[in-house]
């Protein structure tokens, strides 16, 4: 598997509105289902290089070779940025695994979403809404998904052993031998 990716992400200072567009190519010798790229909805934390597609169920599409499009808007609606409100669009081209052929090739996406922080950021709600545009559904093309994801922060942990460590130690043999 190959893949490439280029990233462009911008902060306006004064307001913190934030822009990001990201441009993801990958291709794979011998695909199969198995072991093809996954492009879909969003899950947070579910990948370190997630392949977004907002409307899709989360990798809904298996593919051979792809090139994805995304962009991503964030506005701050208050100083603290305790509320953003948010937007992303993507569009894909795919060459679909063996045995996972859709038709057409081409694949869009668009969302919205709001993020509220709490004062302390002891917890984020996050609410999205992403519609498909080409996403199959028993009565057409177009599907709808809602999202919901609540992190709670539980605090740095008192336990010396949950502490990172130096990276050049093992954290085993530093238990073990500090009792």
């Amino acid at each position: 598997m190959f893949w490439l990716e280029a990233a462009l992400t911008y902060t306006l200072p004064k307001s913190q509105q934030n822009f990001s567009v990201r441009l993801i190519a990958g291709s794979s010798l011998d695909a199969d289902r198995f072991s093809a790229y996954r492009l879909g909805g969003f899950l947070p934390l579910g990948s370190e290089f997630p392949l977004s597609m907002p409307g899709y169920f989360y990798q809904e599409i298996s593919a051979r070779q792809f090139a994805l499009l995304y962009g991503s808007y964030v506005l701050p609606l208050d100083e603290r940025q305790s509320w953003n409100v948010g937007m992303n669009v993507s569009s894909a081209f795919v060459d679909y695994a063996p045995g996972e052929a859709q038709p057409g090739n081409w694949l869009n996406g668009v969302g919205v979403g709001v993020l509220y922080r709490s004062p302390s950021d002891r917890w984020t709600v996050l609410a999205g809404y992403g519609y498909g545009v080409d996403a199959i559904r028993s009565d057409g093309r177009g599907a709808n998904n809602i999202g919901i994801l609540i992190q709670w922060n539980l605090g740095k942990t008192r336990a010396k052993r949950f502490n990172p460590a130096r990276p050049d130690h093992w954290r085993g043999w530093q238990w073990i031998f500090s009792h």
